[in-house]
């Protein structure tokens, strides 16, 4: 069963590099550009994992996490591993306070990095029987 990865960057050039990255690890990725398709689409089809670009308009990546976490509180439904990416290497430290994340990476570590902790993410929901 392949692992199904969504990634939410507003940057173009951006989602088509994690999507070009993760998908030659082997990974299936749906590639959205804001969090409004992103949730959408964590309605219509399962997903393994997410990786959000932090910075966004309109709804930033940690906004978006919390609103997973809490819809997920109110439905009972299934928590997604949620990982967010930044260029603002400041904000790297944060993760422990951000409520429904479970890692923060550079995007200039993306590719190794991301696609071990993607991977390794997926294969704990999946043991768990999430």
């Amino acid at each position: 069963m392949t692992i199904k990865v969504l990634v939410v960057d507003n940057d173009r050039d951006q989602l088509m590099i994690f999507e070009t990255v993760l998908s030659k690890a082997g990974f299936g990725v749906i590639a959205v550009v804001s969090a409004a398709l992103a949730l959408e689409r964590i309605r219509t089809t399962h997903i393994d994992v997410i990786l959000c670009d932090y910075m966004m308009p309109d709804v930033n990546g940690a906004q978006m996490a919390r609103q997973l976490l809490e819809g997920l509180a109110a439905s009972g439904g299934r928590r997604i591993p949620f990982l967010l990416i930044t260029a603002n290497c400041s904000l790297l430290t944060v993760t422990s306070s951000l409520p429904g994340v479970d890692g923060i990476y550079a995007k200039e570590t993306l590719k190794s990095r991301v696609v071990d902790r993607v991977r390794r993410l997926a294969e704990t929901r999946n043991r768990e029987g999430n």
